[in-house]
């Protein structure tokens, strides 16, 4: 996972398809959708550190990035 992320759009080269929910340190959503080829879109999010919950095949996993 790239970290931090300068961009738009976050790309998973482990995950193809799947949801996913992005959380600030706070503890609040602050987006969430689908995965469409492995990437996640991040462009409306300011620069901060945050936690990305990829949900795919039944399975969770919760990855930290920051958004530049």
């Amino acid at each position: 996972y790239p970290n931090p992320v300068n961009g738009s759009i976050l790309s998973l080269s482990e995950v193809k398809t799947g949801s996913y929910r992005i959380i600030n340190l706070l503890g609040q959503e602050v987006a969430k959708g689908s995965i469409n080829n492995g990437t996640v879109s991040v462009n409306e999010l300011a620069t901060n550190v945050y936690l990305l919950e990829i949900t795919s095949n039944g399975e969770s996993v919760v990855k930290r990035f920051i958004k530049q």
